[in-house]
């Protein structure tokens, strides 16, 4: 084996390895922009690996590529067939190796690609040789799944303030206030997303097993955001959005206003509002 192909296996699976990372963070928006980033860096890595000139395109096209075969019928039919259940619910431990071997079988395509000249893209090509090595990505992936640990609770914190979304006074009754605090990492700022289906999320706090209610589920501007117990309803629903530099907009499925955090007698409160470019309707998302 030539120092080339040792340095391109040794990139594959050390991408591999940050795509399976990404993929623990258990919100749909943010897990699939992550992976991406590590997919096209590896793809970069790669092509200044085997001595050809990178340009974003490049990336770009074979991603996408990469993208259109594993949701098209081939690749498809080989994840139903080593992953059982993925076409309903898939759960956390599943979804890291599914990315995990989706990277590695973009990378070793990509390899491939190059190895043969790394000129003109062949979708059916780049296809083909990403099934060859599903099967086998996903043993590199269950194997380097020792290493990881799964994180469960994040800080949402504003981009605008650098303050932290906090239970207030520690209440632990239904109709809680929220407000935005110095991060203390606390269990009354750590949060739990819950995925209920493909789009939307419910926001429960460590603290009180309280979720993200919108009190009186009011469609109006400045609605406020409360705790409640969850009864899956509507104003108790979120989506994840992105908003670019890892970044999220939090959208009420109930009225489609954002989660905004606004100065009110000298308090912080957590409160709905229509969509502007501002940073107090953008939020880091912090997992631990």
């Amino acid at each position: 084996m030539s120092e080339i192909t040792q340095r391109a296996n040794s990139s594959i699976r050390n991408h591999t390895l940050f795509a399976m990372t990404a993929a623990v963070v258990p919100v749909p928006v943010a897990d699939i922009g992550a992976i991406t980033a590590v997919e096209i860096d590896m793809i970069r890595a790669l092509t200044k690996i085997y001595g050809l000139k990178w340009n974003e395109n490049i990336g770009k096209q074979a991603v996408g590529i990469a993208a259109a075969a594993t949701t098209g019928s081939g690749i498809w039919a080989s994840l139903i067939k080593i992953f059982p259940g993925i076409g309903t619910v898939v759960g956390g431990a599943i979804q890291m190796t599914i990315a995990g071997a989706v990277c590695y079988a973009v990378g070793k395509a990509y390899q491939k690609h190059l190895e043969t000249g790394g000129e003109v893209f062949n979708k059916d090509t780049f296809e083909e040789e990403m099934k060859k090595h599903i099967k086998e990505g996903k043993k590199v992936a269950k194997e380097l799944k020792k290493g990881i640990k799964e994180v469960k609770y994040c800080h949402i914190i504003n981009c605008e303030s650098k303050k932290a979304i906090d239970v207030t006074d520690w209440r632990n009754d239904n109709g809680a206030e929220l407000q935005t605090w110095d991060v203390t990492k606390k269990d009354n700022q750590s949060w739990l997303f819950k995925n209920v289906n493909e789009t939307e999320t419910i926001i429960r706090s460590k603290f009180n097993n309280k979720v993200l209610d919108v009190k009186d589920r009011d469609m109006s501007n400045n609605a406020i955001v409360q705790l409640w117990d969850d009864f899956g309803s509507d104003n108790q629903k979120w989506i994840i959005e992105d908003s670019g530099g890892y970044r999220y907009r939090i959208k009420s499925a109930l009225s489609n206003k954002y989660l905004t955090s606004i100065v009110c007698d000298e308090n912080t409160k957590i409160v709905l509002q229509d969509l502007v470019e501002s940073d107090n309707q953008k939020w880091w998302l912090e997992w631990h």
